[in-house]
């Protein structure tokens, strides 16, 4: 009898506390899920023409003269050689499980990180480490360091804006088209390494700025991103053994120009860079 009045009078205050004990779980499992997934991409893409010089010898007179010859070779590298390298080095002989990747510069929306990945399919892998902080700041970040004579005898003023400035009285409006700026990029792998300056153009809406924005889970996300063609000169190391990253290494190095682009921005559901 006694335990049926301890029921009767406690199952409902029992209850109360079950349901809120409930509650407080699924906020605290809300508030514990990691935020959406999402990032902007954008597709990098690489025409590198490098020179470099080879030498051979001949001996002549009995020993006594030896004739070095020089020949210039050139070499064309293109985003297939930067994804090989990189996928050697991340993954051995496994690397053919890459062969067919893109590279993509990544950014998080939410909070402007930025990374690069290798992808291929549904798979990603981050790469940033192989280009040092170079890929920071639309590739300006470290730009100066690689170029010390950008301000010899006068600062020039950098980036370099196409588009318009309304002033409503007290108060101006900025609508940026696009932007010029100096641009650097380097890589550092076993078998390619390589260090590239350059310049994207504004006139032609080159470095054309671009809002990107997409919905997740009805959260809207959004991020203005630039889409480049950057005109380089730079120095490439590379190994030539055999025309496949292997060992015995044969490797040259020497001078380099051509183009990078980075273009097609698109919203992704797919993560970006974590941020600190």
């Amino acid at each position: 009898m006694l335990t049926d009045l301890f029921k009767a009078k406690f199952t409902p205050y029992m209850r109360f506390i079950r349901l809120a004990l409930v509650g407080l779980a699924l906020s605290l499992g809300l508030a514990a899920r990691p935020a959406s997934a999402q990032s902007i991409q954008e597709y990098l893409t690489f025409s590198i023409n490098a020179e470099f010089e080879v030498t051979t010898n001949s001996v002549l007179d009995n020993d006594s003269l030896t004739n070095y010859y020089s020949v210039h070779r050139t070499v064309l590298v293109g985003t297939h050689n930067i994804v090989k390298a990189i996928a050697i080095d991340l993954f051995g002989d496994e690397w053919t499980n890459w062969n067919t990747a893109t590279i993509l510069r990544r950014i998080n929306p939410a909070n402007g990180e930025e990374g690069i990945y290798l992808r291929s399919g549904m798979r990603f892998t981050n790469i940033s480490s192989f280009f040092g902080t170079s890929y920071l700041d639309d590739f300006t970040h470290d730009a100066p360091g690689a170029f010390p004579g950008l301000t010899n005898n006068f600062t020039p003023a950098l980036p370099v804006f196409h588009g318009w400035v309304t002033n409503q009285g007290t108060e101006f409006f900025t609508n940026t088209i696009s932007l010029g700026n100096l641009r650097f990029i380097s890589l550092n792998t076993t078998n390619l390494k390589f260090n590239l300056i350059g310049v994207n153009l504004s006139a032609l809406s080159n470095g054309r700025i671009t809002n990107v924005s997409g919905t997740v889970d009805g959260v809207q996300y959004s991020n203005s991103v630039d889409t480049l063609a950057v005109n380089f000169v730079g120095s490439l190391y590379i190994n030539m053994a055999s025309n496949i990253f292997t060992s015995p290494f044969r490797p040259y190095s020497g001078i380099a120009r051509g183009t990078w682009w980075s273009q097609s921005p698109e919203f992704s559901r797919f993560a970006g860079p974590p941020g600190p």
